[in-house]
């Protein structure tokens, strides 16, 4: 064990950086990809990665397959389950409220 500052790197896979040059439901418009098979909607672009990574206005890109679909869509944030939930505590004041950084003066 050391106290000396030391270097590291870590190296992994995500599946949501994966995302393609450009989007495939651009090549593939609803109302083409509604004519596909659900697993191959999915790859088509039509699938968001959580939390939101290949989005449409912050919602997954299947709405854009809903025929009954009237008016556009407003913006959200998509999150996960754990991260509303995370959020809903903080609101609640069931979450500590993190101290502010201590300052020091210069000079």
């Amino acid at each position: 064990m050391t106290t000396t500052p030391r270097r590291g790197m870590i190296i992994s896979y995500s599946l949501g950086w994966l995302k393609p040059y450009e989007l495939p439901w651009l090549a593939y418009p609803p109302h083409v990809a509604r004519t596909l098979p659900r697993d191959v909607m999915g790859l088509a672009g039509y699938r968001a990665h959580r939390p939101n990574l290949g989005t449409y206005e912050g919602r997954c890109p299947s709405l854009l397959l809903d025929e009954a679909q009237n008016g556009p869509v407003g913006a959200i944030d998509m999150l996960r389950p754990d991260q509303e939930a995370l959020i809903a505590d903080y609101r609640s004041g069931l979450l500590p409220v993190a101290p502010a950084p201590l300052r020091t003066r210069a000079g």
